[in-house]
């Protein structure tokens, strides 16, 4: 809402209309946050040792939806005029268009793929958490 105020600024509910674009993932990430707080609070929990059991989840989820940015063919990048560079996962041939152009939901997957990894790694960290010992 805050990035696309002048579409939503008339009509404030609107932005709960997610089938005309009204949830972007900023929203969807502070309401699940808030929802993660009040959870917390009423449970008694650790918010940030219940963020550590969730964050990969988040991560995965943003990985997996930068894929639905190639199948619409939207979000992509700079024009690629040079024919040596088009190539994927350089670039994706946009057909309303009739052009490549970068494929920077492909950049933004892969890194959060690597970031997957890292936090995987790191995984053992995670298991002296307290919360997991709460769940059970």
């Amino acid at each position: 809402m805050l990035f696309e105020w002048e579409q939503y600024k008339d009509n404030l509910l609107s932005v709960f209309q997610i089938n005309k674009g009204g949830l972007a993932i900023y929203g969807g990430i502070l309401g699940g946050v808030a929802v993660v707080l009040i959870y917390c609070k009423v449970k008694e929990l650790s918010f940030w040792s219940l963020a550590d059991t969730l964050i990969p989840s988040l991560v995965l989820g943003q990985a997996i939806g930068r894929w639905r940015n190639f199948v619409n063919q939207e979000a992509y990048g700079n024009l690629i005029t040079n024919p040596d560079l088009q190539f994927f996962p350089y670039d994706v041939y946009i057909e309303e268009l009739g052009q490549w152009h970068q494929a920077t939901f492909f950049y933004e997957s892969a890194l959060n793929t690597l970031l997957l990894i890292v936090i995987l790694i790191s995984y053992p960290h995670f298991r002296k958490k307290d919360i997991y010992l709460r769940f059970t």
